[in-house]
């Protein structure tokens, strides 16, 4: 369950990269919360 909520994270993060200029620094605090 962990890891799939890791997987699914990181693909929002990416897709938000893409359409919108996000900061690095709030996808490694996702991240880091969903570790």
């Amino acid at each position: 369950m962990g890891a799939v909520l890791v997987v699914l994270l990181v693909v929002l993060r990416v897709l938000a990269g893409m359409v919108l200029p996000v900061p690095v620094m709030p996808g490694r605090m996702l991240l880091s919360i969903g570790l």
